[in-house]
């Protein structure tokens, strides 16, 4: 059943709901056994060389039990570590995992996201720098086992000669930048269909509309756990599910195992409320430096794109430059790959497509230059349709090269 956002349906719901609070949520446990079934999972297990499924991590002052799966060759001197996006999992990167074997590869739930179990964390460690500081201790912690101190800086400095890129998807590929932006001790950067650019007129979607807007924007915002009780009853099931249905809105159907892990996901209160405070943060408070980062690493960067991506679309107007315009305008220098017909999930919907990029990318093998966009920025952009790093949206005003 869907919710109609009216005042009326929703007091009338909530009144029902008295007494039964809770009904409809699950626990982390409960949502693990829901999906151990599911072929994401069956992969992630199958492919899985780290004996212990979680490691216990302390940064600014929260300490979380962060998911993760280690997979391919342990003695690799390349290590991927892979950040999904919100509200997503590590289950994202079942269907491009089997293909990066020969690299030691970790692929992480976020403090707050998936099955990362923590009980004391603030909204403040659910944005993207706070997000992108726990990746840093996992990655000294668990990828590069450094436990006392911290190697020397700059990329590909430590006394082992590891390589370790970052691959993050949507909100994941924020996450790495702002990692980047941190410590710039990062061999090379993945960012898929990654977030960034925030501006006036941005596509929500519908859990997004919902916990933003109407009555229940105002519960959510007042009154989150009650709303959470109000969803899981209303039909916040269903709305997940039609949610992964527009986001994989390319050529290909999205595989109903993927909508049933995507919602089964969402109905865990903790994933929920991490959702809840990214979908109505001050996206300014990101703070994130693309063009400093893009010098730091644009020509260490591989950016893919879904040319049906409507949410961050590849290509804009006349008025405001696509994001994927954009990052390649931040990131000259880097490989640039579409992935033809694919939604905001290259990955999942075409994950033979986008694995081959990655290789390409891993193994340094030159790329064919990208045809030359056939329209070009415009000669400027409105900065009062950007909101967030307007100075950083100027570096876009020329062409892209």
């Amino acid at each position: 059943m869907y919710l109609v956002n009216t005042g009326t349906t929703l007091i009338v719901s909530c009144a029902i709901l008295i007494g039964t609070p809770g009904c409809g949520a699950l626990t982390k446990k409960q949502a693990a056994y829901q999906l151990a079934n599911l072929d994401s999972m069956k992969t992630m297990e199958r492919l899985r060389t780290n004996a212990n499924k979680s490691v216990q991590l302390t940064a600014l002052g929260a300490t979380v039990q962060v998911n993760y799966v280690r997979a391919g060759d342990v003695y690799s001197k390349t290590k991927l570590v892979l950040i999904h996006g919100y509200p997503d999992s590590l289950l994202t990167w079942a269907d491009i995992l089997p293909s990066l074997q020969e690299f030691d590869v970790y692929a992480i739930d976020l403090p707050g996201q998936g099955l990362t179990k923590s009980k004391s964390l603030s909204k403040e460690h659910l944005l993207p720098r706070a997000q992108a500081e726990f990746v840093w201790r996992f990655i000294d912690e668990v990828v590069l086992n450094r436990r006392t101190q911290r190697a020397c800086k700059g990329a590909g400095s430590t006394t082992t000669q590891e390589r370790v890129i970052l691959v993050g998807h949507s909100f994941g590929g924020l996450v790495a930048c702002a990692a980047v932006d941190i410590r710039d001790e990062i061999d090379g950067l993945v960012l898929i269909s990654s977030e960034g650019v925030v501006r006036e007129g941005h596509h929500y979607l519908p859990s997004e509309r919902l916990l933003r807007e109407g009555f229940l924007g105002w519960l959510s915002g007042a009154f989150p756990c009650a709303a959470f009780h109000v969803l899981t009853h209303g039909g916040w099931h269903q709305i997940t599910e039609d949610q992964y249905v527009e986001l994989s809105c390319g050529k290909v159907a999205p595989r109903l195992q993927h909508v049933h892990e995507y919602s089964t996901l969402a109905r865990v209160p903790s994933n929920y409320h991490t959702n809840r405070t990214l979908v109505r943060r001050n996206s300014a408070k990101d703070a994130v430096n693309f063009a400093r980062v893009g010098g730091r690493k644009g020509d260490r960067t591989l950016l893919i794109w879904g040319t049906e991506d409507y949410l961050f679309p590849l290509h804009g107007s006349d008025r405001m430059p696509g994001h994927g315009e954009i990052f390649r305008c931040w990131f000259r220098g880097c490989q640039f790959e579409t992935i033809d017909g694919a939604g905001h999930l290259p990955h999942r919907e075409e994950p033979g497509a986008v694995s081959e990029a990655l290789l390409r990318f891993l193994h340094g093998r030159a790329v064919a230059a990208p045809q030359r966009m056939q329209r070009t920025l415009p000669p400027r952009i409105s900065t009062a349709s950007v909101s967030g790093r307007p100075d950083q949206i100027r570096a876009c005003e020329r062409a892209v090269p």
